[in-house]
């Protein structure tokens, strides 16, 4: 049963919040390091996927070769776990809580979301906006939007 619904609400807010932000700010930060804004974006946006996607072939590829189910499933389960928990994406998934609410001859079953450490994932998403920032104002201030493309002018 879900005791405060509105810090429910709160949690919700602030850790997808967080991670919009988070992506936003590792995408500016390809963005000053390439210093091209349309292709930046594209790139930045492969570079947070790319790992998930090298994870789905490794695990489709054990999937293929490996024979013994034991091994099988110990792998997969080690990649699915590694997974879930490097992609930047998912961090503001909540889980799924079960709860049957016996009244009488009633059985009602109830379903809940609960965030699993919370706040250590809103530190990490603090952490990673900061860093972020900071080595994009380091970035910028090496390879300025404004002085791209500065030395390709003839001088007159």
């Amino acid at each position: 049963m879900i005791e405060q619904p509105f810090s429910l609400i709160l949690n919700w807010l602030f850790i997808n919040m967080f991670t919009c932000v988070a992506t936003f700010s590792f995408i500016f930060f390809i963005e000053t390091i390439m210093g091209q804004n349309i292709a930046a974006a594209g790139v930045g946006s492969l570079i947070l996927i790319a790992p998930f996607g090298c994870l789905s072939i490794i695990s489709e590829f054990i999937m293929i070769h490996i024979q013994n189910s034991i091994t099988y499933n110990r792998l997969l389960g080690k990649i699915n776990n590694i997974s879930q928990n490097i992609i930047l994406y998912t961090i503001s998934k909540p889980i799924i809580k079960f709860d049957e609410l016996v009244i009488g001859d009633n059985h009602i079953q109830q379903h809940y979301f609960v965030y699993s450490n919370y706040s250590l994932k809103i530190l990490a998403l603090i952490c990673i906006i900061g860093v972020t920032y900071l080595l994009s104002i380091y970035c910028y201030n090496k390879n300025q939007f404004e002085m791209n493309g500065y030395h390709l002018k003839p001088e007159r």
